[in-house]
């Protein structure tokens, strides 16, 4: 469910994350004693990055079947250790 873009467009969601960016940017400089406070800004920055990469992750469509067949998966399937398998290896593969 929060894989999915709220915004209604790419555009709305690049002004929101730079207006978002430069209250945190001040809100950071207004704190500069709290260590905690710039790691938290980096976490949620990390969640949205996985955030943007997670749907082509978990989209295996383009996946052969060959490959599908090395990790015992049946096309379409989303459950179990394979399909986790299968998403780790992704997952890796983009950082």
């Amino acid at each position: 469910m929060n894989l999915r873009r709220r915004a209604a467009s790419v555009r709305l969601q690049e002004l929101e994350l730079g207006a978002l960016g430069k209250m945190n940017r001040r809100h950071l400089a207004e704190r500069a004693d709290d260590p905690l406070l710039a790691a938290r800004i980096k976490s949620f920055e990390t969640a949205f990055g996985m955030q943007m990469e997670l749907p082509d992750v978990f989209d295996l469509s383009r996946e052969t079947d060959a490959t599908l067949a090395l990790y015992g998966l049946e096309r379409g399937s989303t459950k179990g250790f394979a399909w986790q398998c299968l998403v780790a290896r992704r997952l890796a593969e983009r950082g």
